[in-house]
């Protein structure tokens, strides 16, 4: 008989490379549109797939997970996420959380769990410490100031039976399995480091008291553009005469622009050419040719009207990439002083879409930001920006880098910052995605309520810590980071995107 555990609400961090996907949140496939990759689809079909997460209709009675419609199957087990991050933007700790029943199916996971219900109660507790060491703080107080009035929790820890250890030690290593069968189906792009445990109405989002990232740019995104004015104004203009000139017979309407090849190419029999007569049938093949020639022609001849390629010089000129460029101390000092106006709680609505001065979910608050250097690589310099904040809206980070690398390279005013909390509306421009992740959350208090909570369905119910590597889970977040996301970060910024 499967054993099935009762019903529960887990938590899940989960890291992921967001490079080929359309951000975190699932999308509904609509209007017959191709089939939208996103983080939440490829969890709800692992998580299908496991067989080890069932609804219950009745007492006896379960839904069958094959009947869910995408989306549904989420929506059914109260998924919530702690964010969703763009398209392209990678995370390492991101939180999501569900309410089921897990069921043990799998053989394997059947005899391990038979050889534990044969444990003594001396090597029961050894592994329940084992298993506590590794999910949760001993003694939260030291890392965590919020968390006081535990000693409810540890007196009646302290009198746990023989049974009580096994039902925790049992429900602990169903959870563990669970995470390794689901990173079995997952791609390697997609990795779930831990499930815990949490209190049943728990909020990956609405609990989160604190959120972190991580914004990754090269430093001679700062180098100084400099302009040789005269020379710029001097070429640009005979550029610009020269395709005028060569190009004026060949430009076309916007109607035509848009049309499709073989409408242009049919359309080419107005060309004069004496050597054709179109009368003749027997030379329709060749007339279509030289449509095809011509046609051919133009396009060339317009796609050389917007492009600088036969023109090096003016990269040169406009833009000097240097990727062994580094900021001294002050200069360092001086960006960082930049980003860090925008510290404290201020109007945002600049800083995003589709939100006006007047909208309260304009104010957020940033609690600090921090600029540092990572270890050189590929005798690439790169700089690690780290903004915690309450929350964030969308583009909200990527805008605030933007700016304030304008503002350090001189293209934007100094009260430029200043200027976009105001009421007035600025267009900022977009940092590129792919240097963003999402690093830590923080969770301050709910653990605060969980110590000091009398119900006695939560003294089993761990912390929720992510900063500490003590936690296993928490060292293999970091690796991740450094081994998984870090790189491809480097690898788009070497190949020049």
């Amino acid at each position: 008989m499967e054993l099935i555990l009762p019903r529960r609400t887990y938590c899940m961090a989960i890291g992921y490379n967001g490079t080929n996907y359309y951000g975190m949140q699932i999308q509904s496939n609509t209007n017959n549109c191709k089939y939208i990759e996103t983080i939440e689809s490829k969890l709800e079909e692992a998580l299908i797939k496991s067989s080890m997460l069932v609804i219950r209709k009745s007492k006896n009675e379960y839904v069958n997970l094959k009947e869910f419609n995408s989306s549904s199957f989420l929506t059914s087990i109260n998924w919530t996420r702690v964010g969703r991050t763009d398209k392209g933007v990678h995370s390492v700790c991101q939180i999501v959380s569900f309410r089921g029943s897990l069921k043990v199916s799998d053989n394997d996971l059947q005899e391990e769990l038979n050889i534990i219900m044969k444990y003594s109660e001396e090597d029961l507790n050894s592994l329940y410490n084992e298993i506590r060491e590794c999910n949760t703080i001993k003694n939260p107080l030291i890392t965590n100031p919020l968390l006081n009035n535990c000693s409810n929790k540890k007196s009646i820890e302290s009198d746990r039976s023989k049974k009580e250890s096994l039902d925790i030690v049992i429900e602990e290593t169903i959870q563990n399995y669970l995470v390794k069968k689901l990173n079995l189906i997952l791609p390697q792009t997609i990795r779930i480091f831990t499930l815990i445990r949490v209190s049943k109405n728990f909020d990956a989002r609405k609990d989160c008291f604190r959120r972190q990232y991580e914004y990754i740019m090269p430093e001679y995104v700062l180098y100084p553009v400099k302009f040789i004015k005269q020379d710029l104004y001097e070429k640009l203009q005979g550029i610009a005469q020269s395709r005028i000139i060569e190009n004026k017979n060949n430009l076309k309407s916007k109607y035509r622009n848009k049309r499709n090849r073989d409408d242009l190419i049919n359309d080419y029999n107005y060309c004069e050419d004496e050597d054709i007569d179109e009368n003749n049938n027997e030379n329709d093949q060749d007339l279509k040719e030289l449509r095809i020639k011509r046609y051919n022609q133009h396009e060339l001849l317009r796609s050389n009207n917007y492009n600088l390629d036969h023109y090096p010089y003016i990269e040169e000129i406009c833009f000097n990439r240097i990727e062994e460029y580094e900021l001294n101390e002050l200069e360092l000092e001086r960006f960082s002083k930049i980003l860090n106006q925008y510290t404290g709680t201020h109007n945002f609505h600049n800083f995003t879409s589709r939100l006006e001065y007047n909208n309260a979910s304009a104010w957020r608050h940033i609690d600090k930001i921090n600029v540092n250097r990572l270890p050189v690589k590929n005798k690439l310099k790169l700089l690690k920006i780290t903004i915690k904040g309450q929350s964030f809206l969308l583009h909200q980070i990527r805008k605030i880098i933007a700016l304030a690398i304008e503002i350090y390279r001189g293209s934007a005013p100094l009260s430029s910052i200043n200027l976009c909390f105001g009421s007035r509306k600025y267009s900022i421009h977009l940092a590129p995605s792919q240097g963003l992740l999402l690093d830590r959350v923080y969770y301050d208090h709910y653990n605060q309520r969980i110590s000091s909570s009398v119900n006695l369905n939560d003294v089993n119910i761990p912390y929720l810590i992510f900063d500490d590597l003590k936690l296993q889970y928490v060292k293999l977040i970091e690796e991740f980071k450094i081994n998984q996301i870090y790189p491809v970060i480097e690898k788009y910024i070497l190949d020049g995107k």
